[in-house]
């Protein structure tokens, strides 16, 4: 509580820059709305956009956004408040944004086995889009072997369960391979 008092002392009364410095290329850049959305201060996260933080940024090298960040760590209600007030064709941007390894907000939810954060982005994502591997969101839920993700994922219609990734390989063939016996009676 005293960190986020100091922040908000920061920025509201002494006019810190909410969206933090503007960095070269070779310098690493921590985004602050990003860094709250990472741990899932929801209250440091509002504070930062009520006050000019721009959600449309990335960090440098990850190219990290927030819908990024939110979807890897599985924050709840980060995601609710974030798809409550960013409009629907910014909301699909950032979600369908590719980060450095050619991740969406969706593929990295699903690689962690957030089916949570999965039923609430998936009307906004493009859930066949792949990485640079060819590998869908589908394919990463498969690997990772949570089949919970995986039975959220086949509840969207737009999900193709027979796209194979740069190695020619499937869902069904990954789930094969590993011996998941649920998630091939998926």
């Amino acid at each position: 509580r005293g960190e986020f008092q100091r922040v908000k002392s920061l920025v509201e009364s002494h006019g810190l820059n909410p969206n933090g410095i503007e960095p070269n290329k070779n310098e690493s850049n921590l985004i602050p709305v990003i860094a709250a959305a990472k741990i899932g201060n929801l209250e440091m996260v509002k504070l930062l956009i009520e006050n000019g933080a721009e959600l449309n940024r990335s960090e440098i090298k990850t190219k990290t956004n927030i819908t990024h960040a939110v979807a890897q760590h599985g924050h709840l209600a980060v995601m609710k408040y974030l798809i409550e007030i960013i409009p629907k064709e910014g909301l699909v941007t950032l979600l369908n944004a590719q980060d450095a390894e050619g991740r969406t907000a969706a593929r990295i939810a699903a690689w962690e086995g957030h089916h949570n954060i999965l039923k609430l982005i998936g009307p906004y994502s493009k859930l066949n889009q792949s990485d640079f591997e060819d590998r869908t969101p589908l394919f990463a839920a498969c690997y990772m072997q949570h089949i919970d993700t995986v039975v959220q994922l086949l509840q969207f219609d737009d999900v193709d369960p027979n796209r194979t990734d740069i190695d020619h390989r499937s869902p069904l063939t990954i789930s094969a391979t590993q011996n998941q016996i649920e998630i091939c009676r998926q």
